[in-house]
């Protein structure tokens, strides 16, 4: 795929993350609780039960690593920065969308959110970095 769709889709990608951060509480709790009756259902097949609020919270944390993950891996491949300057437009981002929420009712600032959106960039960075590689 061509470097102007991997930019083209870190933008989209780095406006869903701000539009989540809109979202108040209530709306932003509706979403997660229709992955979690997801997420139990396919675990009961299974006879696993995880505590609602655990699930919830696991499912939230794991949508930050995966959003970042693919705006880190959209990054790297489209813009061709070098890997730090990359790692500090995720930490840009991660940061606004974290203060983006002090406005959003319900919401809050949270540090370790800031963390996982971290892990999930660079990871997707270091992806992004080991298919660029093995392609030349």
């Amino acid at each position: 795929m061509s470097k102007k769709f991997y930019q083209i889709l870190s933008l989209i990608i780095v406006i869903l993350i701000f539009t989540n951060s809109l979202m108040n509480a209530e709306v932003s709790s509706s979403q997660s609780g229709f992955l979690l009756n997801i997420f139990q259902t396919v675990f009961g097949w299974f006879n696993i039960m995880i505590e609602s609020d655990t699930l919830s919270l696991m499912i939230r944390k794991l949508a930050h690593f995966l959003e970042f993950f693919v705006l880190g891996f959209t990054l790297l491949k489209g813009w061709g920065l070098k890997v730090l300057v990359n790692i500090f437009i995720i930490f840009l981002v991660a940061s606004f969308d974290e203060s983006i929420q002090l406005f959003s009712e319900g919401r809050a600032f949270s540090v370790i959110d800031i963390g996982i959106d971290m892990m999930g960039g660079i990871t997707g960075i270091l992806v992004s970095k080991m298919i660029i590689n093995k392609e030349d």
